[in-house]
């Protein structure tokens, strides 16, 4: 069967290692952004300016994906593709305007002049 097992060069290619890979990474650097903020405060700043590249990226392609979804079943007459672009819609503001922002907001009364970048795809 396609994508199961066999060549792990074409795992890239499979489009449930998409599926499940992408918000798998996502919730991996998540979680290390979790822990970095509960034990290791001073670390933060270095850790999100890192993590939030590579965040806003897999964000990124998953709304793509959703919004691919969306198209496919498109011709399915029922609301499906409505919600699946809704998702997407919800999910890429979050990524681009919520998330800077509260980025901003926590280290805003730091007091120190290095900030951190919300600009992700440098």
């Amino acid at each position: 069967m396609e994508g199961q097992g066999g060549d792990p060069d074409k795992l890239e290619s499979d489009p449930l290692f998409r599926r499940v890979g992408l918000p798998v990474a996502n919730g991996t650097l998540r979680t290390h952004l979790l822990f970095t903020s509960r034990f290791n405060r001073s670390a933060m700043r270095t850790e999100l300016q890192r993590a939030r590249k590579w965040m806003l990226r897999i964000d990124v392609i998953f709304v793509l994906l959703l919004l691919v979804a969306s198209v496919a079943v498109s011709d399915l007459g029922d609301i499906t593709a409505g919600v699946l672009a809704a998702v997407a819609v919800g999910y890429a503001v979050v990524a681009l305007v919520v998330e800077p922002a509260t980025v901003r907001a926590i280290f805003a009364g730091e007091g120190d002049s290095q900030q951190v970048s919300t600009d992700s795809f440098n």
